[in-house]
């Protein structure tokens, strides 16, 4: 009797880099650097939402005998959210740690967010609600097993984030990600200022 809770195989591409992960992390991170902060409670709230959209974030991989390496189903297992305070000098080496940082044997999901405050700055480019006054940052990423998201799978779900934190339950499929510098609108304020890829392949 066949488990109902495993979903599928993992494709030749999927388990290829799952062996590979044993011997060498294999990660990739996507992030966005923005002005003014965020809540954690609708971070909290953005990711629970991804995670009910898409079935690969609620499982683990899993050895299925004939079926061979698979995704298992684990209700209920959240995704995990990391936040920090850091400096302008370290913020950078805190995303480049979530690389190299294999995500546990059996683990569930195999995805991480990580949100990163920085302390206040002033400086050219900056938005500020008054000018030369000082501008927090915050930078916002997701870690993704290889298994289950690259670069650009991974960018899409991060675009979708903040239009949950601002209340759109809907994403907008005409924009996309092509507008890294959208206005984030409602409470949660601010502007992307930039959006980038790190990934090992």
């Amino acid at each position: 009797m066949q488990d109902p809770l495993i979903l599928r195989a993992l494709d030749p591409g999927g388990a290829f880099f799952h062996m590979s992960d044993q011997l060498s992390c294999m990660n990739s991170v996507v992030f966005a650097e923005r002005t003014g902060t965020l809540e954690p409670e609708r971070i909290r709230s953005a990711l629970n939402t991804i995670q009910r959209e898409n079935l690969l974030l609620q499982t683990r991989v899993t050895w299925a005998g004939e079926r061979g390496l698979c995704f298992k189903s684990v209700p209920g297992a959240p995704l995990e959210l990391r936040c920090q305070e850091v400096t302008a000098d370290n913020w950078q080496s805190c995303i480049e740690q979530q690389l190299s940082e294999p995500f546990a044997e059996g683990s569930a999901p195999l995805v991480r967010c990580l949100y990163l405050e920085l302390p206040a700055t002033t400086g050219p480019g900056l938005h500020t609600e008054t000018a030369g006054s000082p501008c927090v940052r915050s930078v916002l990423a997701l870690c993704f097993h290889h298994a289950v998201a690259d670069g650009r799978s991974g960018t899409a779900l991060l675009c979708r984030l903040p239009g949950l934190m601002a209340g759109h339950a809907e994403p907008d499929r005409h924009k996309g990600c092509r507008n890294a510098k959208c206005p984030i609108s409602g409470s949660t304020g601010g502007r992307i200022a930039s959006l980038r890829l790190a990934c090992v392949a």
